[in-house]
């Protein structure tokens, strides 16, 4: 399922077109262009925030439109409320109140609303060919190329203003080796490993970066760096409405939901977090992952499979109860490329063997 969202499709409204210069010859085209790019993009399985001014009509007139369109709409009225609450819900469409609070810091509205400080951001509609300074998104239709766009896919690359690989592969590794702590998004990791909480702070400046020294079960004096997400922030939304397990973790992690990310720096996160990769006593290469979660566990044989052609047995281990699923050889340097090659944001000590042992084999083999 992905979140969509648009505004102002002002269907059936004909003074539309010469009003916002919009690339129809007649209403009736631009009915059917908006009705072909709304279902080119949404499923029936996912969901889709319009902001208000759906259409100009009836509840009849209105009707062969709203039952075309793919999707379930949560709707804003908007200023020119053709419909009653209770006719849109009589459609299977959910009317909320405006604005919609999506987080402490991101709202949904109709008009531009009052800021009322430098970190609150508002995505809304209405005034069309219009474009805010500030922290305004303007998601009319004029916008968009008159179609619905991935709600948070928006959030990530305009107000948190990281790619989508570099958030997918720092959900990837969080959602393996994080873990949420006094509604913060917490990391942990060892010293040796201080490159990767450094590199999120870059990517990410309001959050805060910590050193820990204790002594574990394991060491004495063991000295962590700890990364942590802004309380309540945008970042931590962005991981809670995507499906990130807030208990059990290992066992229910899953690809992300929601939003259209990138596979091969996901997969490179959660194996920079829970993955091993080197070179064996006879020089040939290897990787290998470690999961517990059953749902995730089936979506990395997926992967192999698609990506390598490795069709994957892997059984629990019966000391721990945990998948151990590994590559050699050649499958290993195609995984390791797959993942590594061109990589941006990786765990420098992975990335460093894999360039390691790649290079040899071009060595051995040039």
């Amino acid at each position: 399922m992905n979140v969509f969202i648009t505004s102002d499709t002002h269907f059936r409204h004909n003074n539309i077109i010469k009003y916002c210069n919009r690339p129809f010859k007649n209403v009736d085209e631009m009915n059917n262009s908006l009705i072909k790019n709304w279902n080119s993009v949404v499923s029936n399985e996912d969901i889709v925030f319009h902001l208000g001014d759906f259409g100009f009509g009836s509840k009849d007139q209105l009707s062969p439109i709203i039952k075309s369109l793919n999707g379930t709409i949560v709707m804003l009225h908007g200023n020119h409320k053709s419909l009653s609450t209770a006719q849109w819900n009589s459609f299977g469409v959910k009317v909320c109140n405006d604005p919609i609070k999506l987080s402490n810091d991101i709202y949904l509205s109709h008009r531009p609303m009052n800021l009322l400080n430098d970190n609150m951001w508002n995505i809304h509609g209405h005034i069309h060919q219009e474009v805010l300074k500030g922290n305004y998104i303007n998601v009319s239709v004029e916008q968009t190329n008159y179609s619905p766009i991935l709600l948070y896919n928006l959030i990530i690359e305009n107000i948190l203003g990281i790619s989508i690989e570099d958030f997918s592969y720092m959900y990837g590794f969080l959602i393996s080796d994080g873990y949420w702590r006094d509604n913060n998004k917490t990391l942990e990791m060892e010293i040796k490993d201080k490159d990767l909480p450094i590199k999120f702070q870059k990517l990410l400046p309001q959050t805060t970066i910590r050193e820990r020294c204790r002594n574990t079960n394991f060491k004495k004096n063991n000295t962590t760096y700890i990364w942590k997400g802004k309380r309540n922030g945008i970042f931590e939304y962005l991981c809670s409405s995507m499906g990130f397990p807030i208990e059990d973790k290992s066992k229910n992690a899953s690809i992300p939901k929601n939003f259209q990310f990138s596979e091969r720096d996901f997969w490179r996160g959660v194996f920079d977090a829970n993955g091993s990769i080197g070179t064996r006593k006879d020089g040939s290469e290897y990787m290998s992952l470690t999961i517990v979660s059953e749902q995730e566990k089936i979506e990395f044989c997926q992967l192999l499979e698609k990506v390598i052609g490795f069709k994957s047995k892997a059984k629990r281990n019966k000391r721990d109860n945990i998948y151990n699923i590994g590559v050699n050889t050649n499958s290993a340097r195609k995984l390791g490329d797959y993942l590594y090659k061109n990589a941006t944001l990786y765990l420098d000590r992975k990335y460093n063997k894999y360039k390691e042992w790649r290079d040899k084999y071009e060595r051995r083999t040039s």
